[in-house]
């Protein structure tokens, strides 16, 4: 996917939710899959988890990010790379 750029990574299918209310709202064409990221427990022991990736457009990267901050959707918000 070299076209498009990580935005989000949504752990739970509310979350998952949230985040397309949010980009649709925007009129924001994106694309989702499903993948395993890894994360630690409890800050401590490494683990992978199933997640909701959404992608979109680099030159709409910023402004997602931008939206889903402002509406609360922070914990799974992808940093530029």
């Amino acid at each position: 996917m070299s076209d498009r750029t990580c935005i989000y990574v949504a752990a739970r299918v509310d979350e998952a939710k949230r985040v397309e209310a949010v980009l649709t709202g925007h009129g924001i064409d994106y694309t989702v899959e499903i993948a395993l990221y890894a994360t630690r427990l409890r800050g401590l022991l490494p683990t992978r988890y199933r997640g909701t990736m959404f992608y979109v457009v680099p030159g709409q990267a910023r402004v997602c990010r931008q939206a889903l901050h402002a509406a609360g959707l922070t914990r799974g918000l992808v940093d530029d790379e």
